[in-house]
C-alpha cells in the first residue's frame, strides 16, 4: 500500500490488493491463527498529478492509528510485542519508508471477513489526516490435493496444514450424504484406488 499526499496537503493511501485479502495459516512463531507480514506500507516514490497523488513532504513524520477492529482481528504493534490497542499508533517515520506490520486473524472462520479501520497521521502536523482506511481480511481455506501413494493407493491432503479441518467424502455432490473419512482429521489420508468413486471436501 502506497502512502502519499494530495495537492491540498491531505494524506492518501493507494491499496494495491483485492479485498478481502486471504491470510494463510500462520507459520510465524508467536503469531497464532492466520497471519502475514508480506503486506505493508511504503511511501510514494513518484508524483502522479493526474491522480492527485504526490510524494510525501520531507517534513512529515508518518504513523497509522488503529481506530477500530473486529473481534478476532489484530494488527501487531511496531515492535511486534503485542496486538495494537484502539487509539495506539504504529511508527512509519519520514519518507522514504517501507514497513510491514503483522496482520493477524487470531480467531476466525474461512469465508468470513474481518476488518480493521486505520487513519494515516502526520505527528508533525504538516499534512492532514487521511480519510479512514478500512482493510478487510479473511482466513484462506486450505487446498485439497490428491497424489499417488503406494501402488493401488492415493493420498488426499491439504495445504497449508491448517488444524481444525476434517476430511469428508460423499458418493455424489448434490444427493449424497457427507461423512467423515476414516482418520479424517489426519493430514493426509490414504485411500484405496479400488474403492468406489468418492467426492472429497474439507469441513471445519
Amino acid at each position: 500500500m502506497q502512502i502519499g499526499q494530495s495537492l491540498a496537503g491531505q494524506l492518501k493511501v493507494n491499496v494495491d490488493f483485492i479485498q478481502p485479502l486471504g491470510l494463510e495459516f500462520s507459520t510465524i512463531p508467536g503469531f497464532p491463527g492466520f497471519a502475514t507480514g508480506d503486506v505493508g506500507f511504503h511511501s510514494a516514490a513518484a508524483d502522479d498529478e493526474t491522480a492527485d497523488f504526490l510524494e510525501l513532504s520531507p517534513l512529515a513524520d508518518i504513523r497509522f492509528i488503529l481506530l477500530a477492529k473486529d473481534p478476532g482481528m489484530e494488527v501487531w504493534n511496531d515492535t511486534g510485542s503485542a496486538p495494537m490497542r484502539l487509539g495506539e499508533s504504529f511508527y512509519m517515520g519520514p519518507a522514504f519508508f517501507d514497513t510491514h506490520p503483522i496482520w493477524d486473524i487470531v480467531s476466525g472462520i474461512p469465508g468470513q471477513t474481518y476488518s480493521l479501520t486505520l487513519v494515516i497521521h502526520d505527528v508533525n502536523g504538516v499534512l492532514r489526516d487521511s480519510e479512514p482506511l478500512v482493510l478487510q481480511f479473511t482466513p484462506a481455506p486450505p487446498v485439497l490435493s490428491i497424489t499417488p501413494a503406494a501402488p493401488g493407493f492415493a493420498t488426499i491432503s491439504w495445504s497449508p496444514a491448517t488444524p481444525g479441518f476434517v476430511l469428508q467424502s460423499s458418493p455424489a455432490l448434490q444427493t449424497g450424504t457427507w461423512t467423515d473419512a476414516p482418520t479424517g482429521g489426519t493430514n493426509g489420508v490414504t485411500a484405496a484406488l479400488s474403492a468406489p468413486a468418492q467426492f472429497y471436501r474439507l469441513r471445519r
